[in-house]
């Protein structure tokens, strides 16, 4: 699972008037970067250049995987964390 491309992709919605955004965004952060199976990236929806237009990408925080949204208004790292490695269990990615 060394490959760039065999990582999970992770997307974080955040606007700059979002409190909880900003609350969370240091301990996601944290954690994503530490994961080597994650692709993550930070989206600030209130930077007009970015384009993200998939259904309900209005609300912040939310939290996508591969385009499809897990969390929104809330996140909780232990069950983002035990989710994300039956998805990779279930794709052959998972190795401890």
């Amino acid at each position: 699972m060394e490959k760039e491309n065999n990582k999970v992709n992770v997307t974080f919605l955040i606007r700059a008037s979002c409190k909880m955004c900003r609350d969370i965004k240091g301990d996601i952060s944290n954690y994503m970067n530490s994961n080597k199976y994650i692709n993550f990236r930070i989206l600030n929806l209130d930077d007009k250049s970015i384009k993200f237009d998939n259904k309900n990408s209005s609300i912040t925080p939310a939290l996508w995987v591969e385009d499809k949204m897990w969390y929104a208004g809330g996140f909780e790292i232990k069950n983002f964390d035990n989710k994300l490695k039956n998805l990779l269990l279930e794709r052959g990615d998972y190795h401890e």
